[in-house]
């Protein structure tokens, strides 16, 4: 029994043992779940906090992305809109997607009324060639470049030129198109209108150096008609005129005065003409001239319109006169079975001459109108109107001076001229000269006399046939005469003959030294000095300036016996007209 206890005990003690043993192992693995239940905690909590950080962190540098994304939008909107180019984007539909402003100010359409859209809904005839060519674009996934073409928009018709370029994805799809277009309207328009300006300038420098030229024919020409002025004015002092010659040597006389009128044609073209510039009544100079050529074209009707208050011109009447009668007798020629010829004068400012070939000074002008009922004129015959020798008329039908002269006249008195034609509707020539506030003076008779001297005269000329003719007219007419042939020798003599020499004739065109330089040495030799100044060519230019230096006088070649006797006795009694000619 006690042995069954003692077992019963031991059992006991041993199933305790077990269970103090379970639950060590019990409470140990309790005690290491709440350690590892902590540090999972712990964990989490750790894992929580760094990613809500690394959520922050990745949600700043997404707005620092967006931001700069919609700096990066802003910059390139900028750079479209600032761009001179038309720029645009079409899908693979050919519809706008995107477009800068300047395409939308050309358009005259707003940015909105053009996304979304077709070119065959914003444009009529072009839209064809436009889709035609964004089509092969697509298709081909080549560009187009340098593609000229016309669009019509609100504000007109608008030249461009246009490249066309695929955009394509990253597989090399083409998904659209871009665009860039220059509008090059403008810079078309300064291009033609460069070119007229080129043309005219040309058409100017060809009339310049042909006027030189002209001028230059006429001064030699001049010359060789002094030769034979002189000398038969020499002949004709001293021929009676019973004698047989004497008609004849008229006659001569009467050829040399018309050929002194075609150098004056051909001076009044290269504006080298004698001039004497007073003011005078255009309508008056009109009317006259009208009057005189009327009466020998009987088939030509002439219609006036004279604006009443016209202001007076500055002018050579004579030279006025000849420009006129040349433009009727122009006329005339385009009228051969007769017709009408309108005839009209206004008042008119520079503001009234815009769209010319040339830009008017400022000032008030007189314009006078030439219009005919005749043939009228193609574009090349008017290109050429006004130069030297052309004519429309045929060889041997007309010098071709008529007009140049004209046109040399009205540039030397400050004017303008303009001619409009076509060919069966006539011709209109505007003539616009300066006008001017001074009062027109009464004009006053010139004695027409031969008056004689004793006195002593130096003449000095390079050109042979002028000296000995010259010398031949002085003695004729009474005077001494002391000859030079050149700037040289007439400054050289007139240092040693000074007190002989009562005055000078003096050429204005030497080789070696100028008549102008020639003049200024004699006057310092001699302040008091009087000089008649000669020349071929006109009173403007070169021998103005001296006239204004102080010389006493100026008369053309060719001159005869009865021009020169006068114009001696005015320098020599100080009867100095300025700026006038005696023929």
């Amino acid at each position: 029994m006690k042995n069954c206890k003692d077992d019963y005990l031991k059992e006991l003690e041993e199933q305790n043992l077990l269970l103090e043993t379970r639950i060590k192992h019990l409470t140990n693995d309790l005690r290491l779940t709440r350690e590892e239940n902590e540090t999972s905690t712990r964990n989490y909590f750790e894992i929580y906090s760094n990613m809500e950080k690394k959520v922050e962190e990745r949600t700043r540098e997404l707005e620092e992305l967006q931001r700069e994304l919609q700096e990066k939008s802003q910059e390139l909107e900028i750079m479209l809109d600032s761009s001179p180019a038309m720029i645009f984007f079409k899908d693979a539909e050919q519809r706008y997607v995107r477009v800068n402003k300047n395409f939308s100010e050309i358009l005259g359409l707003p940015i909105s009324e053009i996304i979304g859209k077709k070119d065959e809904e914003l444009f009529s005839g072009e839209a064809l060639l436009t889709e035609q060519d964004d089509q092969k674009v697509l298709e081909t996934g080549e560009p187009i470049l340098h593609r000229s073409e016309v669009i019509q928009t609100s504000n007109g018709n608008r030249q461009l030129v246009i490249d066309r370029i695929p955009y394509k994805d990253l597989k090399g799809e083409v998904k659209g198109i871009i665009s860039f277009a220059l509008d090059v309207t403008e810079a078309k328009r300064v291009e033609a209108e460069k070119r007229k300006l080129e043309a005219q300038f040309q058409q100017a420098q060809r009339l310049e150096a042909v006027g030189t030229l002209a001028g230059g024919i006429a001064h030699n020409f001049n010359n060789l008609l002094m030769g034979i002025q002189g000398n038969v004015a020499l002949m004709l002092v001293d021929t009676e005129p019973v004698h047989p010659h004497f008609e004849k040597m008229k006659v001569i006389e009467k050829l040399i005065q018309s050929g002194s009128k075609l150098t004056a044609q051909l001076l009044g073209y290269a504006r080298e003409g004698q001039y004497e510039i007073k003011p005078v009544n255009l309508n008056q100079v009109v009317k006259d001239t009208a009057d005189t050529f009327g009466s020998t074209k009987k088939e030509i009707r002439i219609h006036r319109d004279f604006a009443e208050d016209l202001l007076a011109i500055e002018a050579d009447q004579a030279q006025i006169e000849q420009a006129l009668l040349n433009l009727f007798v122009n006329a005339a020629d385009a009228m051969p079975a007769g017709g009408d010829l309108f005839l009209k004068t206004m008042n008119i400012s520079h503001e009234d001459l815009v769209d010319r070939p040339y830009k008017a000074k400022p000032g008030n002008y007189v314009l006078v109108s030439i219009r005919d009922t005749g043939v009228g004129m193609d574009k090349k015959t008017m290109e050429h109107i006004f130069e030297p020798f052309y004519t429309s008329r045929g060889l041997g039908k007309g010098t071709g001076l008529g007009l140049a002269s004209v046109y040399g006249i009205v540039k030397a008195h400050g004017g303008y001229i303009d001619v409009y034609s076509e060919k069966g509707c006539g011709a209109t020539f505007r003539v616009y000269l300066p006008a001017t506030e001074k009062s027109i003076q009464q004009e006053v008779s010139r004695k027409n006399e031969l008056t004689r001297g004793r006195e002593t005269v130096l003449f000095i000329d390079d050109e042979d046939t002028v000296a000995e003719v010259g010398d031949q007219m002085l003695k004729k007419l009474g005077y001494e005469v002391i000859m030079a042939r050149s700037g040289k020798e007439a400054i050289a003599v007139y240092e040693t003959e000074q007190e002989k020499i009562d005055m000078v004739i003096l050429d204005m065109v030497m080789p070696d030294i100028s008549g102008g330089e020639v003049y200024d040495r004699i006057k310092q030799i001699n302040p008091d000095v009087k000089v008649l100044l000669s020349s071929g060519y006109s009173i403007e230019g070169q021998a103005a300036e001296i006239l204004d230096r102080g010389c006493d006088g100026f008369i053309q070649k060719p001159f005869n016996l009865q021009a020169l006797s006068v114009r001696i006795r005015e320098v020599l009694e100080e009867k100095r007209v300025q700026g006038s000619c005696v023929n």
